[in-house]
């Protein structure tokens, strides 16, 4: 499996934001590790550069890990981070899985996947293992692929468009 940091992610870039990445490209799986606190305008960072990572494609898959968050994420940043799932979304990378470390943040967490299912049609879930979570997120993943697949004939293009 390659790991990187993609660029203008993390301490190294201009701007620093709480935030510590990896693709993993092998699982098909954009992993975003939030810490401390966060800004609103941090999230829409977030969308920003997932979105421009040219290792991430459609049908990629999104986690959460948001167990050092602290505080808990304000209203405010619910809307922020259903935003951020929507552009995402946008460009292909679903499903999300969020990890949280407690009580609080696991019902938080599921309060974000309620909304962003509601308002986006998003199936985000909320676990409190990051094993697990990877393990739902590439079955689900695979599952759509597959489903995908079917749907364009089984040969993975449309059948209007040249292989």
């Amino acid at each position: 499996m390659r790991r990187y940091t993609p660029p203008g992610w993390g301490e190294g870039s201009s701007r620093y934001v709480p935030i510590r990445d990896e693709v993993r490209v092998k699982d098909a799986v954009v992993v975003v590790t939030l810490h401390g606190k966060l800004a609103v305008s941090d999230y829409a960072v977030v969308a920003e550069r997932i979105i421009a990572d040219e290792n991430v494609e459609a049908g990629f898959g999104l986690l959460l890990d948001g167990r050092t968050l602290d505080p808990l994420p304000s209203v405010e940043e619910l809307r922020a981070l259903v935003e951020v799932a929507r552009q995402v979304r946008a460009h292909g990378v679903e499903p999300f899985a969020l990890v949280a470390d407690n009580d609080l943040q696991f019902v938080v967490g599921q309060l974000f996947a309620t909304i962003a299912r509601a308002v986006i049609n998003l199936d985000a879930r909320v676990f409190r293992s990051m094993d697990v979570a990877l393990a739902w997120l590439k079955t689900t993943a695979a599952r759509r692929r597959e489903a995908k697949t079917r749907e364009l004939g089984g040969s993975g293009h449309s059948p209007n468009m040249p292989a």
